[in-house]
């Protein structure tokens, strides 16, 4: 952490990190010993959660707080085999364990996960497939899924809309360097994400 003058804290990591987010107070790290790293940066606890599912390596992670009073952080992690899972931070529990970014079978990168804020029963994610999915952990749905020529490389989750990315992430070889790059938007009021 940083203010603008100087380092605020420090987390000590035994491993590589290859994925990072923030909610309030709530920071994950995805490391390549496929752990996650948890630090509240209020109350400065740390803990490593080790999911067990997780066989390959985190390519994506984000965090979100359950609504309800003193919900656990949770966190969704995407792997580089085109998984997502759901992992309760304080139970140390996989609560979901999906496959979306598969086709036939060869599996894609999950490039990238994230939560709908206020619908933290709503996973989004994009992967080198090319394949959009918003998927509900709860009934355990495809909400809505779209499929791309070039992969997802990013999105953001706003309670109004989603924003991807679709282009390059090299996972096909340079060779494949010829993805158009473009930003598209999807307005969540219109789904139905229940």
């Amino acid at each position: 952490m940083w203010s603008m003058s100087a380092c605020l804290g420090e987390v000590k990591t035994n491993s590589k990190i290859y994925a990072m987010d923030i909610y309030n107070e709530h920071l994950v790290a995805g490391l390549a010993d496929k752990t996650i790293k948890y630090v509240n940066l209020n109350t400065n606890d740390m803990k490593v959660i080790r999911p067990d599912n997780l066989d390959h390596n985190i390519r994506s992670i984000s965090v979100t707080v359950d609504s309800g009073y003193n919900a656990p952080p949770l966190v969704s992690v995407g792997d580089v085999v085109g998984k997502v899972m759901i992992v309760n931070i304080m139970s140390d529990k996989t609560e979901n364990n999906v496959k979306l970014h598969r086709i036939d079978k060869k599996c894609y990168a999950t490039n990238k996960v994230g939560f709908v804020p206020d619908k933290t029963n709503i996973v989004v994610s994009g992967g080198s497939d090319g394949k959009f999915v918003i998927f509900n952990r709860n009934r355990r749905l495809n909400v809505y899924s779209n499929s791309f020529n070039s992969p997802i490389s990013d999105l953001r989750v706003t309670k109004d809309c989603i924003v991807f990315a679709t282009g390059y992430d090299w996972s096909k070889g340079y060779q494949s360097n010829v993805s158009p790059i473009e930003i598209k938007f999807i307005d969540s009021s219109k789904l139905k994400l229940e």
